[in-house]
């Protein structure tokens, strides 16, 4: 893996987690107002980064 390749990896991942971190912080009422329930949090998150 090169360097280039480690760093986009990185902030992939970061970005990932700042995501799957606010919408965690949504109430329940709020994620389903967007169709999701908490359970599903982390699929739909990779799902949308293409992961």
């Amino acid at each position: 893996m090169t360097l280039k390749n480690f760093a986009e990896t990185l902030r992939t991942w970061h970005r990932r987690r700042v995501c799957i971190r606010e919408l965690s912080q949504m109430t329940d009422r709020e994620l389903a107002d967007l169709g999701l329930h908490r359970s599903e949090i982390v699929a739909a998150v990779c799902k949308t980064a293409g992961v």
